[in-house]
């Protein structure tokens, strides 16, 4: 639905910041455990990485990437470019050091991305909720670079002492 942005006014802007704080502290609580968990999963993931030392390998790596076949794998981020027969084993120690770790979900489910993905997630809900005020759906700013500049005017809005009072 378009909305006609000579309607907007700062009482309006007010109003929705203020009725949408606590979706704005979600998104912030969500940011940071986030970073907290992508910092500690890289932390327990990096030595049991490195010590399967996995190399490129694979048809695709030989048709794309020829002169990197049997080099070494610089980061776990590079496995879809490694066919290796044990890689089944890489990950089910890594469940398993998750849930040592203390994470509670199911096999082949890594915190990290989990707690990145419900991050997005709310940053979502809130550019949702903000539609109605500013006419700027999620497909507008999703994949354009300027996601994370829309949700932080809107978490300015709704933080912001001076707005949401």
């Amino acid at each position: 639905m378009p909305v006609d942005i000579t309607k907007l006014s700062i009482n309006g802007l007010r109003l929705w910041a203020k009725m949408h704080r606590p979706l704005a502290l979600a998104v912030c609580e969500a940011q940071a455990l986030a970073e907290v968990t992508r910092e500690q999963v890289d932390a327990y993931v990096r030595p049991i990485f490195e010590r399967y030392e996995f190399k490129y390998s694979g048809d695709l790596v030989a048709e794309i990437y020829p002169e990197k076949v049997g080099t070494p794998l610089p980061s776990e981020k590079e496995l879809y470019l490694c066919e290796d027969s044990r890689l089944g084993a890489y990950y089910a120690e890594l469940d398993q050091e998750h849930r040592r770790q203390g994470f509670n979900l199911p096999d082949g489910h890594c915190p990290a991305l989990t707690a990145e993905s419900n991050y997005t997630q709310a940053q979502g809900a809130l550019i949702d909720a903000a539609t109605e005020l500013c006419g700027i759906e999620r497909h507008h700013v999703a994949g354009s670079g300027k996601w994370e500049t829309y949700v932080d005017l809107l978490l300015g809005a709704c933080l912001s002492k001076q707005i949401a009072a």
